[in-house]
């Protein structure tokens, strides 16, 4: 028998039996009662190999992680965009069931490290497989918020960001008046000076 058939009948074994690799491992490793076991003194001996291991998976992973994150975040991949051009009807329109398909489709590493960073609540397990129908659980008090969120009127919010803006634009367009009109002062005399 071939290596790698041995491998995936252990591995079938273990969905069979119902416990992942890892918890095998753990409870070889911390029962008393294996602790004598041939399985057990050879993982032993492999620890410091196992543990190089870990660290240099530790390391692809992070590469990974960091290779989605630019890829998401890149100007071509569509989920990038500036606040300051961003108008009404795109607020309107964002759809988080769209943007998290897209985020499993092309960045599932990181995809997967938020699915298990969320579901820590202990509210259940978000996953790819609730996106398709745009939505997971809600409980009430996220209910009540989206609720409010649904009866803001981004038009008039964006109207006040704005008027904001124009607000500080101006303050800064004056100060700029001022320092030249002072510099000009301040040339003007040191002519009448020499």
């Amino acid at each position: 028998m071939e290596t790698t058939d041995q491998v995936d009948t252990i591995l079938e074994a273990f969905d069979i039996v119902g416990i992942s690799p890892s918890e095998f491992i753990i409870k070889l490793l911390n029962d008393p009662h294996y602790i004598n076991h041939k399985t057990v003194i050879n993982l032993r001996e492999s620890g410091q190999y196992l543990a190089e291991l870990l660290v240099v998976q530790s390391d692809v992973v992070q590469g990974r992680y960091v290779c989605e994150v630019q890829t998401l975040s890149a100007k071509e991949s569509g989920y990038h965009f500036l606040v300051l051009i961003t108008c009404v009807e795109q607020l309107e329109e964002f759809d988080i069931g769209v943007l998290g398909r897209g985020m499993a489709l092309h960045a599932p590493f990181l995809w997967k490290l938020l699915d298990i960073l969320l579901s820590a609540r202990g509210k259940g397990h978000l996953s790819s497989g609730d996106l398709p129908n745009g939505g997971c659980d809600v409980d009430e008090d996220d209910e009540a918020l989206w609720e409010e969120l649904v009866d803001l009127d981004l038009e008039e919010i964006v109207d006040g960001l704005e008027g904001d803006m124009s607000k500080k634009k101006n303050r800064i367009i004056a100060h700029q008046n001022k320092l030249i009109t002072i510099v000009s002062l301040m040339t003007a005399n040191k002519q009448n000076a020499s």
